[in-house]
């Protein structure tokens, strides 16, 4: 299992994930890496913590609707 070169414009996915929980909506990437989509502004943070524990956290901007 290797992820794409830097640069790329795809999400890896969540390796050893255990599954959504049904009541947390969140767009979790799983099986194989998707395309970033291209319109929006877009974050990627990353953090690397000793022993392994490591986040990342995808962010983008939405419009309000009023």
């Amino acid at each position: 299992m290797s992820a794409p070169p830097a640069g790329s414009a795809h999400v890896v996915w969540c390796v050893r994930s255990q599954g959504p929980d049904d009541a947390i909506p969140l767009d979790l990437v799983t099986k194989a890496p998707r395309p970033l989509p291209t319109d929006g502004d877009l974050a990627l943070s990353n953090s690397f913590g000793f022993g392994g524990h490591n986040a990342v956290l995808a962010l983008r901007r939405t419009v309000q609707v009023r």
